[in-house]
């Protein structure tokens, strides 16, 4: 059996994604984490970085946050399991059915003896991230990882040692052929071990230059294959135990506007079986040890790059895994013939909307809609009648909607769904947005290749559309919005903002910021927020004539602002990011992410949250009264903790900033620019309760807008905005 599982074990990954959970709140008031859970995918749709199943039908894969979920099945059901871990889980593999083990982020490393039903973390005595874990049998094993990382284990994973490397280079994937002999894969690099892991060599491969090696493999003892992320892809071969190397191109093309599909990983079932898997959802099979590959692109789509693929293996010839974005597991059951999704490989989400408390719909890649009858509790898909992206959706009174997206499509339909009338016209243009009142409506949008924006409006419900704006390098237009019958808003890239008085028929153009403004959200004639890139966030009280800067802390891109009611506001973006406030955007709180997947939509119905995205994402958080539902109220900061504005406010070139706290604290006081972006750390070290002051110098500053927080014990508690002259 340990023999069986060398020939068969080859993995890696490189470029994986570490990304850090943002658990800071910005308030003034206590705050504890919420419950986030998965509608769509499930039972995650967090990117799974690993599969691996010890046996045909019972498989396991993890993956971002600490995800691990399980089949029994042979995919047709998957449950989530608890690993006692929010880092990142770059692998897991299981040597038998109870005992499995996973490593990632932070030097983490989990074992369990009991099929996963109970994760124990291992002492690795490393921080740097794991990438890569191999065993040669039951009690001997490996790990990869950054830094030239390699730990060994001789007693079944109970404890780590670290053999001394001869590189500091990124090492991601492994073979061994016995206990004593073994290859490593890595940046710009192949190590080989003949004595155990006691010494290694270095290999000369002549690996691409700025490339590395992500999977290689022990076919026999003197036969290995590996496969490089070079541009269009590198297959080498070794046909003396690595001696000498050949090197094939794999002729993998630019795609999706000349991105490089690299490759992944690289499993071998026997000396001549073997396959390959890219960035971007190709697979790769050869059945002639590398001589000849084809090609099967079936799980990667044509009409946008949503799928990434990180990890393959297999139980037995026929029964081949494949993880990667979005929760994606796909299976083959004939030695890679055919290919179905077990799990995941949903259809990216751009727009939601709610009729009323049971009936919702969201819209998204290929023309996909999906609905809810049930407040948001479960969501099935409409027929297709279309292939286009569908980027905007718009309900007007209880069954009457509007969909609009790329080449100028829109369908209308009149009964809540069911059917759909195609109102598609000029079709070199592509819509982001639509709104209607009554039967005037408007759809914007534009080409981001020339920055041209565009609205067309229609007096009749959609029959006939004309052009009323139509702006060569203003820049894309991304949001509309109505104030009222006759003062009308759409903001987009370039930080410009149209405003209509007239119904549409004229408009007139604003700058207030260089960001780019992706979602505009009003909840009367007077109050509305703008959200954009590098977390842009602008509010104004008097029906748009002014907007002032908001400081919703440092984080990414916003895409969507929903302002239901006077004061709630819900903002959704990049890398799982949702804020919140209760209070019109004084005070926000930047939830504790579950996912890093983009989010593009947000909407509230029945207390309830929902916020989509990227690979058909749909989280939902339950709201109490005006709080986000919690699980635990161990993170609660110093109530009593308090920032002032700075004076004098506006300086140049020096002001004070006081603040205070209740107890001995981890103080860090830190400026942002107008854009987020930190500038300076003024206090960053323990600090007993009471009132400081600290003096702020802005003479190297460029005059305008700047914003400083304060944190207590890693979470910001208040933030204010600051005015430079020069």
């Amino acid at each position: 059996m340990a023999n069986e599982f060398v020939l068969i074990r080859c993995r890696a990954g490189i470029y994986l994604k570490v990304f850090l959970i943002l658990t800071i709140i910005l308030s003034g008031e206590s705050h504890s984490q919420n419950v986030w859970n998965w509608i769509q995918p499930v039972p995650t749709g967090n990117l799974l970085y690993s599969v691996s199943f010890p046996e045909a039908n019972t498989g396991y894969a993890a993956g971002a946050f600490g995800t691990i979920i399980k089949t029994t099945d042979g995919g047709l059901t998957w449950a989530l399991q608890s690993s006692q871990s929010d880092k990142d889980l770059s692998e897991i593999l299981f040597v038998n059915s109870n005992t499995g083990f996973a490593a990632g982020k932070d030097g983490i490393i989990l074992r369990t003896s009991d099929g996963g039903k109970n994760w124990f973390q291992c002492s690795s005595g490393v921080s740097s991230y794991l990438h890569d874990i191999f065993f040669i049998n039951e009690t001997a094993g490996y790990i990869t990882g950054l830094s030239g990382t390699i730990l060994k284990t001789k007693d079944g994973g109970i404890k780590w040692q670290q053999p001394k490397s001869i590189i500091n280079a990124s090492l991601f994937c492994m073979s061994f052929l016995n206990e004593s002999t073994g290859v490593i894969g890595g940046y710009n690099t192949i190590l080989k071990t003949i004595n155990g892991g006691k010494t290694f060599t270095q290999l000369n491969a002549d690996i691409d230059p700025s490339t590395a090696v992500t999977g290689i493999a022990y076919a026999d003892s003197i036969t290995i294959y590996a496969a490089g992320n070079s541009p269009h892809g590198i297959f080498y071969k070794s046909v003396n135990a690595g001696l000498n190397w050949t090197k094939t191109s794999l002729d993998l093309p630019y795609l999706f506007g000349g991105s490089v599909d690299l490759v992944r990983s690289i499993c071998f079932v026997d000396k001549n079986s073997g396959y390959i898997i890219t960035d971007f959802g190709t697979i790769l099979r050869t059945s002639t040890g590398g001589i000849n590959w084809t090609k099967d692109s079936s799980f990667r789509p044509s009409y946008a790059k949503s799928f990434t693929m990180y990890d393959i293996n297999f139980s037995d010839a026929l029964h081949i895994n494949i993880s990667g974005g979005g929760g994606t597991i796909i299976r083959s059951t004939d030695g890679g013939i055919k290919w179905f999704t077990a799990a995941g490989n949903k259809k990216t989400i751009y727009k939601s909307c709610f009729t009323d408390n049971s009936t919702g719909f969201a819209v998204g890649e290929n023309g996909s809609v999906i609905k809810t009858e049930n407040g948001g509790s479960s969501w099935d898909s409409l027929d297709t009648f279309t292939t286009k992206a569908l980027r905007a959706i718009y309900f007007e009174g209880d069954k009457t909607g509007y969909v609009a997206g790329d080449r100028g499509v829109i369908f209308k339909t009149t009964d809540l769904g069911r059917s759909w009338t195609d109102q598609t016209h000029y079709t070199n243009l592509d819509y982001n947005d639509i709104r209607f009142i009554n039967e005037i409506g408007i759809a914007a949008g534009g080409n981001p290749e020339n920055g041209r924006a565009f609205i067309f409006k229609t007096d009749n419900g959609g029959v006939n559309w004309y052009e009323v704006y139509d702006s060569l390098g203003f820049g894309v237009l991304n949001s509309v919005a109505f104030l009222n019958n006759t003062n009308w808003f759409a903001a987009g890239s370039n930080g410009d903002i149209l405003k209509s008085f007239d119904a549409g028929e004229s408009w007139h153009s604003y700058h207030i910021t260089d960001e780019d403004l992706r979602s505009i959200s009003f909840s009367d004639p007077l109050n509305g927020f703008i959200a954009g890139t590098y977390g842009a966030v602008f509010k104004t009280e008097d029906g748009g004539n002014e907007w002032e800067r908001k400081f919703p802390g440092p984080v990414n891109t916003l895409n969507s602002i929903n302002y239901p009611k006077a004061g709630k506001v819900i903002i959704a973006g990049n890398s799982g990011t949702i804020v919140t406030s209760d209070d019109g955007g004084n005070s926000w709180s930047i939830i504790p992410k579950i996912t890093t997947n983009e989010l593009f939509a947000v909407s509230e119905v029945n207390d309830e949250l929902f916020a989509f995205g990227e690979y058909g994402t749909i989280l939902s958080s339950k709201v109490s009264g005006n709080t986000l539902a919690s699980v635990s109220d161990k993170e609660v900061i110093d109530p009593a903790a308090y920032l002032y504005q700075n004076f004098p406010n506006p300086f140049n070139p020096e002001t004070v900033i006081n603040y205070s706290i209740s107890k001995s604290s981890n103080v860090i006081l830190k400026v942002y620019d107008a854009r987020g972006r930190e500038v300076n750390v003024l206090i960053n070290k323990i600090q007993n309760a009471g009132k400081y002051g600290v003096t702020f110098t802005g003479n190297d500053l460029a005059g305008g807008i700047y914003f400083y927080s304060l944190s207590i014990d890693n979470r910001i508690v208040s933030a204010k905005k600051m005015l430079v002259l020069k």
